[in-house]
């Protein structure tokens, strides 16, 4: 619904309204999705905690009911008050999360646009690319549907605003060539037996790229996931695959001024104790190959200096 709204320009209705709609009951969830839409979207004109009712009063007027063509009633002020008072804080706890991360998306679009992650470069085998496959993209979608009606923790239901449709960061990733979009007939498609539980779908698209890209000479492709039981079952069926927490974890301890190439990353992900695929002989001997090369140039280094 927030996404909609986004998209859809109200100039005309509230150019041809001699008056602003009263607001009804039935218009709470479309009001519910604009306060969403205001407090991730334009952050900069939320009041300060500590300004008083009538600088509250004053936003939640203009920027949430007139915005979309709406009057709010003087009775239920208070009522949008407190409201958007609690999506503020939960709205900064969670960029305060996000910023404490390094691999996030607007890290990928930032290196991306300097031409440090992606498609950009021109050295092939130093290229990277970020995939998320159809049963993904499904997921984000369920969420931001089902969140509207209050089935999503908030937090679930910031990332999807932030992540999905028209300017997204998943949109922008794409366009700075650092990302793919897969559709059914990419990930899904090659599958011979459709999992009715959407992770073992995930995971199985995964086992399809990691055949398809890890071969005797490089390791092409890594599985990152928060989730536990992915990364359990994954790791168990020779998927490569990286904890984010674990790798954020290693990224902080590392110069911001890396550029994201496939050797870096590749390099990061082995350092973070990537597990998976170590039945495998070759993923053994390309780790083993790339921590000596890291190895020889920190002697290089000692000697020099």
């Amino acid at each position: 619904l927030a996404d909609t709204l986004c998209r859809t320009s109200f100039s005309q209705k509230r150019q041809s309204a001699s008056h602003f709609e009263s607001y009804t009951p039935r218009h709470l969830d479309i009001i519910k999705c604009q306060i969403y839409r205001f407090v991730a979207l334009y952050p900069h004109k939320i009041p300060a905690s500590d300004k008083d009712r009538h600088a509250w009063q004053q936003v939640i007027q203009k920027h949430i009911f007139n915005e979309i063509g709406y009057q709010c009633p003087s009775d239920l002020v208070s009522t949008f008050i407190t409201e958007t008072r609690k999506l503020v804080k939960q709205y900064q706890h969670q960029k305060a999360i996000e910023n404490a991360k390094l691999f996030t998306l607007n890290t990928l679009i930032d290196k991306a646009q300097h031409g440090e992650f992606g498609f950009g470069g021109t050295r092939k085998c130093e290229q990277s690319c970020l995939l998320i496959p159809h049963t993904v993209t499904q997921e984000l979608e369920h969420i931001k549907v089902t969140g509207a009606r209050g089935n999503k923790s908030k937090g679930d239901l910031w990332r999807v605003q932030q992540l999905c449709g028209s300017g997204g960061l998943l949109e922008v990733l794409c366009k700075q060539s650092g990302c793919d979009i897969l559709g059914s007939e990419h990930g899904e498609a090659h599958l011979t037996f459709r999992h009715g539980n959407n992770d073992y779908t995930i995971i199985s698209v995964a086992e399809y790229y990691s055949k398809l890209l890890n071969n005797d000479r490089n390791l092409g492709f890594v599985l990152l996931t928060n989730d536990k039981a992915m990364y359990t079952i994954a790791s168990g069926k020779g998927i490569p695959v990286v904890s984010l927490n674990t790798l954020n974890e290693h990224l902080q301890t590392q110069s911001a001024e890396h550029e994201w190439k496939a050797s870096y990353l590749r390099d990061s992900f082995i350092k973070s104790g990537f597990v998976g695929g170590f039945a495998r002989k070759h993923l053994v001997e390309d780790a083993v190959h790339t921590l000596k090369a890291r190895q020889a140039k920190e002697a290089s280094d000692e000697h020099k200096s």
